[in-house]
Parts: C-alpha cells; sequence; structure tokens
C-alpha cells in the first residue's frame, strides 16, 4: 500500500511521560481553543452537577456517574476532534480524585490549556510570518 506523509502541524504530546499514552495537538486548527473554552464550560457544569446531587441511591447514582463520564470524555474529545480520552484517562474515571484534591479531569483541562495556547500561539506565529512573506510587496 502507498503512503504519503503530509506534515501537518500536529504535536505530540504524553500524558505523564508514558509513550503508550500520547495524544496529538494540532496546532494549526485556531478553533481549538475555542472548543476548549465551550468544554470548559460544559465540564463546569457537569462537575457542579455532580457536586450537588444526593447519593442517597446507589445504584441510581452509579447509572448517573456512568453517563457523567461519557459525558465528560466526549467533551474532552470535542476539544481535540478525536478520542484523547483513551489515552488521557484510559479505564479510569475522569471524576477520579486525586491526591490535589481535583478530579482528574480538572487537572488534565489545568495540564493542557497552557500548552494548547502556547502551540497555537507558535503556529499563529508562524502563519504571520508566511503571509508577511507574500504580502510584503504590496505594502503589508
Amino acid at each position: 500500500m502507498k503512503n504519503i506523509n503530509i506534515d501537518d502541524g500536529r504535536e505530540a504530546i504524553t500524558v505523564n511521560g508514558d509513550p503508550e499514552r500520547v495524544i496529538y495537538i494540532q496546532a494549526s486548527d485556531f478553533n481549538i481553543q475555542l472548543r476548549a473554552q465551550r468544554a470548559r464550560k460544559e465540564i463546569s457544569k457537569m462537575l457542579d452537577e455532580v457536586d450537588a446531587k444526593d447519593p442517597k441511591n446507589e445504584v441510581e447514582f452509579a447509572d448517573y456517574l456512568e453517563e457523567v463520564d461519557t459525558k465528560l470524555r466526549e467533551q474532552i474529545n470535542y476539544i481535540f476532534n478525536y478520542d484523547v480520552s483513551k489515552p488521557v484517562f484510559g479505564l479510569c474515571s475522569p471524576l477520579m480524585s486525586l491526591k490535589s484534591g481535583k478530579c482528574y479531569v480538572e487537572e488534565f483541562l489545568e495540564a493542557i490549556t497552557p500548552v494548547i495556547e502556547e502551540i497555537a500561539k507558535k503556529s499563529a506565529a508562524a502563519s504571520e510570518k508566511r503571509i508577511a512573506k507574500h504580502t510584503k510587496r504590496y505594502g503589508g
């Protein structure tokens, strides 16, 4: 089978330094920051709802948490435009409590947001440089 390689600007990021847990950030996708902003709002709402939920009925609460787990994964996948929840969370729940007292999804978002911003800035700078090169002769 033939193959072509196109440098699409994706940057590989490992989770906890594990080469089996790699996610890719598409630097030239300027909408990734917009999707991240929207997803953070939705995730924040979900986490507030979980905190407010009364877990009296264990079976119903377990079903509810499973539903929230699925929705959290969908929001994380939405940010990156593909399934990153598998390498990020694996079989663990995005609601899993960590040593920091935050849940896994919160820690992930806090860690990945500056990385997304840095990659987006580099991509924007490269794009501006390319555009300036082509518009220079027109006085731009």
